[in-house]
């Protein structure tokens, strides 16, 4: 008795499912833990803060022309509109690697000092 085809089958059967284990698994730790966002987490969420910043900025303008007031960009109500704005667009490794609301706020809030 020849066993040679089904043991191809049963070979390649294998393979797939290792492949498949794999490719699940792989895609299961990228979404937990965000290796490439994690790299570059630091410059990451510096370009969303000024990017933050800037729409903060056009924000307050569109109110002050509709509302005919002038505002301050480092008033904390304005200070938390931008870290809320902040916050989901940052990578979700960054709050393993301590960036939560806090320390996005002082980085706020030191960028808008030095404006």
């Amino acid at each position: 008795m020849d066993f040679t085809e089904p043991l191809f089958y049963l070979i390649a059967l294998i393979g797939a499912g290792l492949v498949g284990a794999a490719s699940a698994m792989y895609k299961r730790l990228a979404e937990r833990f965000n290796w490439l966002d994690e790299l570059d987490a630091d410059e990451v969420i510096d370009e969303y803060v000024y990017k933050g910043i800037q729409w903060g900025k056009t924000h307050l303008r569109e109110l002050a022309e509709k509302h005919a007031k002038d505002v301050d960009l480092g008033a904390p109500e304005v200070i938390d509109d931008i870290v809320n704005w902040v916050m989901p667009k940052t990578p979700k490794a960054a709050s393993k690697l301590g960036y939560n609301k806090e320390y996005v706020r002082e980085l706020v809030e030191s960028r808008i000092r030095d404006l």
